[in-house]
């Protein structure tokens, strides 16, 4: 082999994009990229009725069929005690389920009667959101609110579509939207200027397709520094699903992504992959419940008193390595029991999982730089966990790399992959060695590594 064909073997592949331009993130995609875990809490009026799914009343009259709010007294509710928990597993921000399917609204709304301030709980005067978003700034988490648009029992919605045989006109369901996250998201009422993340769950559609008209929400009301999960394509600071809600994100995951709208006004993603030349920097969301049921339609989302297995702690660590360690968020679903409680031993193995994340502030050893990055320690040393980070406010440029350990004289591969981007951390078999090379064999750009560590677990 002639010299030149050794050089064109082993020189890593530099800044060989088609596609000059890097995508990168807005001011807060970066600090939602860098908040990295949250938890997503769930209420509603099913619980108390949970053989009763909401999708059996479609097509009935939703106003005498609902659920009756009378149901609703969670006497054991407070919120301090659910940010608290969030707070205890390490996160960082919580998203409040303000209105899921059934069409309950869990604040006082004046876009119908179907709330909180018509039950039982605290005689009508009570407002979960409000408290919600207190007991975030009491414990420094940042809030987020999800309100979805695409079902509503209540009024006799599924796909965002109203049903046939409902009075209710869909320009009506759609006022009736926009009132809801006009009080939630854009009004002054919930201090919107302090919402890290809104959620819109299942898309939403553009006007041109029947859908609510937010333009304006969106541009000129919603903070813009608020992250949108699921938002319209117009939305500035997209975050978007990978996919899933088993909190496993697909590798190699790319944050940047061609984005498109489809024929019923949703903007689609190219693939869940995203690409390393994408246009749009749209961040990715893994979601999943603490609790597994396989018997009830809402899964593990809403607390149910039968057929649940909740999670261990251990369990939660390998989806914070196939989520955050896979260049996405990691957001855990919690219930709320008819108490108004998230249970003691949900409660117990949020705070062992806590615990295990700070096992990562304690590094064998750590380093920062571009192409190839060496670490020397001073005595050979056990490792068998690494974990990298790309400095993505420049965007994410590497698409190939691998690490290797000095053992035996020798240099052995212990690990590689394609994408770094936020975080990418992976397990390997424990060796012993004394010095560890990581080489960024391909990248769309120039590569700024600023971690590299080293860990024993």
């Amino acid at each position: 082999m002639s010299v030149l064909a050794l050089f064109l073997v082993f020189t890593p592949r530099i800044g060989m994009a088609q596609n000059p331009e890097v995508a990168k993130p807005t001011d807060p995609q970066l600090k939602y990229s860098e908040a990295e875990l949250g938890a997503i809490i769930h209420l509603d009026l099913e619980i108390y009725k949970p053989e009763i799914f909401w999708k059996e009343h479609l097509g009935k009259d939703q106003i005498s069929k609902a659920l009756p709010l009378e149901l609703f007294n969670p006497s054991k509710l407070n919120t301090d005690d659910w940010v608290k928990a969030v707070k205890d597993m390490g996160g960082k921000y919580a998203v409040l389920v303000a209105k899921h399917t059934s069409g309950f609204a869990l604040w006082p709304t004046e876009a119908y009667d179907y709330h909180v301030g018509n039950t039982p709980w605290k005689e009508g005067k009570g407002d979960i959101v409000a408290d919600f978003i207190k007991s975030c700034k009491k414990y420094g988490i940042l809030p987020g609110i999800y309100c979805s648009y695409a079902a509503n029992a209540y009024s006799n919605v599924d796909g965002g579509r109203v049903l046939r045989g409902n009075e209710l006109q869909q320009d009506e369901y759609n006022k009736i939207y926009t009132t809801m996250v006009s009080e939630l998201w854009a009004g002054h009422k919930y201090g919107n200027k302090e919402l890290f993340t809104i959620w819109f769950d299942g898309g939403i559609p553009e006007k041109s397709a029947g859908g609510p008209d937010l333009i304006s929400l969106v541009e000129e009301s919603i903070n813009p520094v608020t992250n949108v999960f699921n938002g319209p394509a117009y939305t500035k600071n997209i975050v978007r699903w990978v996919g899933n809600e088993t909190g496993d994100s697909p590798y190699p995951f790319y944050i940047p992504v061609n984005l498109a709208v489809n024929k019923s006004g949703y903007y689609t993603p190219e693939n869940y992959h995203g690409s390393a030349s994408g246009a749009h920097w749209v961040p990715g969301e893994a979601d999943f419940p603490l609790r597994e049921d396989h018997t009830w339609v809402q899964a593990g989302w809403f607390w149910n008193a039968k057929n649940q297995r909740v999670m261990s702690a251990p369990e939660l660590l390998k989806k914070y390595y196939t989520s955050v360690g896979s260049n996405t968020n990691m957001l855990l679903g919690l219930v709320v029991d008819t108490t108004g409680q998230i249970p003691k031993e949900d409660l117990a193995v949020l705070k062992e999982f806590g615990g295990l994340l700070k096992k990562f502030d304690r590094p064998v050893a750590k380093s920062q730089g571009s192409t190839e990055i060496v670490i020397t320690l001073k005595k050979p040393r056990q490792i068998n966990t690494l974990l990298i980070q790309e400095n993505i406010a420049e965007g994410q440029r590497v698409t190939q790399y691998m690490v290797e350990a000095l053992v035996n004289g020798q240099w052995k591969k212990i690990a590689d992959g394609q994408t770094i981007g936020h975080k990418r951390i992976q397990e390997f078999e424990t060796v012993s060695t004394s010095k560890v090379k990581l080489t960024i064999t391909e990248s769309i750009s120039p590569p700024i590594i600023k971690n590299f560590s080293l860990y024993k677990f």
